[in-house]
């Protein structure tokens, strides 16, 4: 055997870098209560996110194969979503965590420049009706609006609080 031969071998060894990875569509993988449990939004509004922010995250990419824009949306709102690591949520829809790193800053801003279209602030006159709502509802003065969140149960440092 020669030289030329054992070059031959190697090629059928490397692993091609344009390959495409399984990439499932979890719109139409999940039904709409495991959906909502993955990612805390209705498939309606993933539909409406995607067509606002898919203009500015479309690129012409030279190398690889890009992630699909849904799969970014989807793998971003789940790493906010659950607080954890971009390695974690990465390897459920199969990308790596410096993918994922790029990934959830880049469809971060996007959204958060989209933020004056659809976050809307309450003008004198609905401020003064949602307070008076509030009210009524929950016996609640003076709150204008509420925001979605987790609440997590933390012990009291207790008397240490006040020695550190």
């Amino acid at each position: 055997m020669n030289d030329f031969d054992d070059l031959n071998n190697m090629e059928e060894l490397l692993v091609p870098r344009n390959h495409i990875r399984d990439r499932t569509n979890p719109l139409e993988e999940l039904d709409d209560v495991e959906f909502y449990e993955k990612f805390r939004f209705r498939k309606e509004s993933i539909h409406f996110i995607m067509e606002l922010i898919e203009p500015d995250l479309t690129r012409h990419v030279a190398r690889g194969v890009p992630v699909p824009i849904l799969l970014q949306l989807l793998g971003t709102i789940r790493f906010m979503a659950t607080g954890s690591f971009q390695s974690v949520v990465g390897e459920l829809i199969n990308i790596s965590q410096p993918t994922m790193s790029r990934m959830v800053r880049r469809v971060s801003r996007v959204i958060a420049s989209k933020s004056s279209t659809v976050v809307k602030f309450p003008t004198n006159e609905d401020v003064i009706s949602h307070q008076r709502k509030f009210l009524e509802i929950g016996g609640f003065p003076g709150v204008v609006g509420t925001i979605d969140c987790s609440h997590v149960k933390i012990q009291s440092p207790g008397i240490y609080a006040l020695t550190c």
